[in-house]
């Protein structure tokens, strides 16, 4: 899951517990900045916070949109499956 953070990388408050869960559960979450241009940036500490989001395991990726990060995503998953269902068929 790749989150359009807002500024330079958070999201409300509400949405920590869900998002601890998703990462629990071993779904990737990454962050990006919704601003047009500069990095994520971990200036900040409150619950929401980029700092807070890697805490929680968050992966938080430097100057790229999120329509860009969706793409590796879902590229790195793919490959990801094609090696295990290779290993699979292998064994």
């Amino acid at each position: 899951m790749v989150i359009d953070g807002l500024g330079r990388g958070h999201v409300p408050p509400g949405w920590m517990n869900e998002i601890r869960a998703l990462v629990s559960a071993g779904v990737p979450v990454a962050v990006v900045s919704s601003c047009a241009q500069g990095p994520v940036n971990t200036s900040y500490e409150f619950s929401g916070s980029l700092a807070d989001l890697m805490s929680a395991g968050v992966i938080a990726l430097n100057d790229i949109s999120a329509r860009k990060a969706r793409l590796a995503l879902a590229l790195l998953l793919s490959s990801t499956r094609v090696k295990r269902w290779e290993k699979r068929w292998n064994a």
